[in-house]
């Protein structure tokens, strides 16, 4: 069983703002829950099942990302991969 909604593929494909705005997901406004919420409630987020090119945006990301593609973020360390290690840890 997929993990993904299955969708019929059309013939022609939507304008690139249309498959953002399907696509990219809007961060929560609050996200630890509504005002007097319980702490222990249900778990927050999607509650519908994914499509298949879904995703959420990082807090700092740009919205759209093809205009700034290449470009740096003119602030010293800021464009380093801080995913990658310099040095591994364990041996």
């Amino acid at each position: 069983m997929s993990r993904f909604i299955d969708e019929d593929s059309a013939e022609y494909s939507e304008l690139s703002t249309v498959e953002s705005q399907r696509n990219d997901l809007a961060r929560e406004e609050f996200p630890e829950g509504p005002l007097g919420a319980t702490i222990e409630s249900e778990s927050l987020g999607k509650s519908t099942p994914w499509r298949s090119g879904q995703r959420q945006n990082g807090p700092f990301s740009y919205e759209n990302k093809s205009l700034h593609q290449g470009n740096g973020r003119h602030y010293p360390g800021d464009d380093e991969d801080l995913s990658i290690p310099d040095a591994m840890d364990e041996p």
